[in-house]
């Protein structure tokens, strides 16, 4: 979706412009359309390949979902002081609490600030006077339009097309930031590119008083009336303490009385722009950076390399290629209480720290471990998965462990002790203190095996009927197979497996079953699999929910299961094709006269009458040339 508004907005402004672009340009940046989009064919091939069958694809968010992250009005005071809501850098006093003014997430932007000096700027660029403040005007608004998501019901209705295929409306700020930055940068212009003694736009100067009044009144308030102010942060505040909102009440001061600095700064570098209209300038955005790096400090994220390097202790007991779930990611198991420790520092550094400490999922490559259920924010897991995932929050303990087993997990990772229901199926193999609490790891009991031939298959005809199989106590994960079907259970062929190769786009094995049956392998089935048994194609199936089941004949028999890349490939010859053609397209647009911005003024003979005053310099008279 960035791509496409940054193609839009690039579209709309090249048609925007004068004069008018010949023939010949239109057709070099239909090529250049043409050719980004042969190098970019990869992308572009794979992504359609798995979305149709995808969550997002196949089944995709209601519209509540589809609109976390609309921009909330109420986000417009942070336009004035930075991190109204909390810092997100912070645990503790000063911490980020406004999550009701980001429809109850997290933010997807934690500041949209865009500083003093470019709001005043923006009011300084006056009322649209051409094609480029029209079109700055116009990016502004509709992107504003467009952000609002849940909170503008002309425009609710687009995250309910196609189940909530567009997410996350505040994704359209860009359109507003890019062109904020135009009016800025045309309002910079209108008041600094004047000859010296000529008099200056007064909205920039009128706009910097009024926030420096608006913003002495707010010190004012929250300096010299303590107890008002904390009683009106503590009733904005949702479920803090006193002492929490005292807490904000200080920092806002502090915001406020910094702010203050930074705008009797921007009005010395004003009254330095009169004289030296350069050097005034330069002051007016070195002033501008240094205070935008000093109040965005908290979204810097920055950390030491050595604790992510440090071998976590937890791997005692979890060896290189374990299939593991962590029970506490994305809430799976155990409402994630990652934030709930004994910390150093208040600092969310720590949280950071002990998610690697802990083996949090994302660590999974560091350490050789696959985790499973661990789908990707972006919805692009096969839905079958993210089903299966779905199953586990809701289950009981004991019936989470039946299913884990059967889909060949072999640790659990938890922040407390399982349910005493489900001892039988686990081990517990260490409780490890942990920032003040406990990380319990337990070894699954006899699991699925990585990859076997069903011994018993179980038709399903629906999802809920299959889990009911699953966590059926005489469900047997290392020889029994849920399948799609009617009927009732039927023994199948069983045999042995002897596994080649086992990789992340690639498996391989030898079987030698009793008679015709399935071969189970745990791995997500995936639409992109394809299944060969002794070089010819063979058929695939879901098995136990979400993983690969493979029709094998009885014998001894070679199985493959393979990544079909042969899409991929042909998108890479497309992409070399279009690196071929890039030179092309250079010699052609070097081949062309440059474009002009701008009709040249027309040069008349100097009116002898008119001549310059004796002294005016040449930057003067030059300061009054047209164009």
């Amino acid at each position: 979706m960035l791509a496409a508004l940054a193609l839009a907005l690039g579209a709309s402004a090249f048609l925007l412009r004068r004069p008018r672009p010949r023939f010949g340009v239109w057709v070099l940046l239909g090529g250049a359309l043409a050719l980004g989009t042969l190098l970019a064919l990869p992308q572009i091939v794979e992504f359609l390949r798995i979305l149709p069958l995808s969550f997002r694809g196949h089944y995709g968010y209601t519209a509540k979902v589809a609109t976390t992250a609309s921009w909330d009005p109420g986000q417009l005071v942070e336009w004035l002081v930075p991190f109204v809501f909390g810092r997100p850098d912070l645990l503790g006093p000063g911490a980020f609490w406004g999550h009701r003014f980001f429809t109850n997430a997290p933010p997807y932007y934690f500041s949209l600030y865009p500083g003093l000096l470019v709001l005043a700027l923006v009011v300084a660029s006056g009322r649209p006077r051409g094609r480029a403040a029209w079109w700055a005007w116009g990016a502004v608004a509709i992107g504003i339009f467009l952000a609002l998501g849940r909170f503008n019901p002309l425009v609710d209705w687009l995250f309910e097309l196609r189940r909530g295929s567009f997410r996350y409306p505040v994704k359209f700020w860009p359109l507003v930031a890019v062109g904020l930055a135009l009016l800025a940068g045309l309002g910079f212009e209108r008041f600094l590119a004047r000859p010296v003694g000529e008099p200056r736009p007064r909205s920039f100067r009128i706009t910097l008083g009024v926030l420096f009044l608006s913003l002495f009144v707010c010190w004012v308030f929250l300096s010299a009336f303590p107890n008002v102010a904390n009683a009106w942060a503590h009733g904005w505040m949702p479920r803090r303490t006193a002492a929490f909102a005292n807490n904000e009440r200080i920092r806002w001061a502090g915001l406020c009385l910094f702010s203050l600095v930074a705008l009797a700064l921007l009005a010395l570098a004003t009254r330095v722009s009169r004289r030296w209209p350069i050097t005034g300038g330069a002051l007016l955005l070195a002033i501008h950076a240094a205070f935008q790096l000093f109040f965005l400090r908290p979204l810097y994220p920055s950390d030491e390399v050595g604790p992510y390097l440090a071998r976590p202790r937890a791997l005692d007991f979890v060896p290189a290629g374990s299939r593991v779930v962590h029970g506490s990611f994305l809430n799976l198991m155990r409402f994630a209480q990652i934030d709930a420790g004994d910390f150093p520092a208040p600092r969310t550094l720590w949280l950071e720290r002990r998610a690697f400490a802990e083996l949090y999922p994302f660590t999974g490559p560091m350490h050789g471990l696959r985790y499973e259920l661990n789908v990707s924010p972006e919805g692009l897991d096969s839905f079958l998965t993210r089903m299966a995932q779905g199953g586990i929050r809701p289950a009981k303990d004991k019936d989470r462990v039946r299913l884990l087993a059967a889909w060949g997990v072999t640790r659990l990772l938890l922040g407390d002790r399982l349910a005493p229901e489900a001892a039988p199926g686990v081990r517990l193999l260490a409780e490890i203190p942990s920032f003040g609490r406990k990380l319990t790891i337990y070894e699954i009991r006899n699991p699925s095996p990585p990859a076997f031939l069903a011994g018993r298959l179980i038709p399903a005809p629906h999802m809920n009927a299959g889990y009911a199989h699953l966590i059926d106590p005489t469900f047997d994960p290392r020889r029994d197979a849920v399948i799609e079907g009617e009927g009732k259970p039927r023994p199948a062929g069983g045999g042995r497996v002897r596994i080649l190769r086992d990789e992340g786009e690639r498996f391989s094995a030898e079987i030698d079953a009793n008679g015709p049956g399935v071969l189970v392998v745990q791995r997500a089935s995936l639409p992109i699999y394809r299944a060969e048994v002794d070089g010819r194609p063979a058929e695939m199936i879901v098995a136990n929910l979400h993983r690969i089941g493979v029709r094998v004949p009885a014998g001894r028999h070679r199985v493959e299961i393979a990544t079909d890349r042969r899409p991929l490939h042909r998108s890479a010859a497309a992409t070399v094709a279009g690196i071929l053609l890039l030179p092309l397209l250079g010699w052609a647009g070097g081949r062309r006269r440059p474009i002009p911005i701008a009709a040249p003024p027309e040069r008349v003979p100097p009116d002898p009458a008119e001549a310059p005053p004796a002294g005016a310099t040449a930057g003067q008279t030059a300061d009054r040339e047209p164009g």
